[in-house]
């Protein structure tokens, strides 16, 4: 969900040694006696083994805050969610889209969970954040409508999402409950022509789904 282009294999493989090393801590935490075994198998389907792993440990370092940090590729990602959901409501263009998310994404609350990360302009929105994450805006659409209990964690705890208290108690809660909303915003989407151009607001094909297998 951060690094969604081809070209991003990087940051996306330095990302995973972050999340894998938060669930050997919870193998630790969980399954002492078994740890080890479950985390090998787990970095040889990932990584074919120990070695690319260990490498990337040394390798991945993230700064904290502001630009190359994991904080600002969600505050993109957020704010492209915040675009879908404003299209997908209000039947605008979306730069007409990017100007109100301009100004919506930067109240109290957005400035305090993204600190030292400043307004989009519409422009930037659309020229950056957009095309960097319009595949997948549906799952960043899915994920406002959760909770996420540990807010400063290094990584994304899909795993610990609660549905907003808001909305229907009926929704699943952890990674599938953020999975089922995003497929069924992708499936909306569909429906929803982009202003002139007429064409879906979510190009289908090209749109990220995840495949269960069970």
């Amino acid at each position: 969900m951060l690094w969604p282009e081809a070209a991003e294999e990087r940051s996306r493989s330095l990302y995973m040694t972050l999340a894998l090393r938060k669930i050997h801590d919870v193998l630790l935490e969980t399954q002492k006696e078994h740890a080890h075994t479950a985390f090998t198998v787990i970095l040889e389907q990932y990584f074919g083994g120990w070695q690319q792993y260990s490498q990337n440990l040394v390798l991945v370092n993230f700064p904290s805050q502001g630009k190359g940090s994991i904080s600002e590729r969600s505050w993109q990602g957020n704010i492209a969610g915040m675009l879908f959901l404003y299209v997908m409501r209000n039947a605008v263009s979306l730069n007409a889209a990017a100007k109100a998310i301009s100004e919506e994404s930067y109240n109290v609350a957005n400035a305090e969970a993204f600190d030292g990360l400043s307004k989009p302009a519409p422009e930037n929105i659309m020229k950056n954040y957009w095309p960097r994450f319009q595949h997948i805006a549906h799952f960043w659409a899915a994920l406002r409508y959760f909770v996420l209990p540990e807010p400063t964690d290094s990584i994304i705890r899909l795993d610990k999402a609660v549905p907003s208290p808001e909305i229907d108690p009926r929704i699943r809660h952890g990674w599938r409950g953020v999975m089922d909303m995003a497929h069924s915003f992708l499936e909306l989407s569909a429906d929803v022509k982009r202003y002139k151009t007429h064409k879906p607001l979510l190009d289908q094909e090209k749109a990220f789904r995840v495949i269960f297998t069970e």
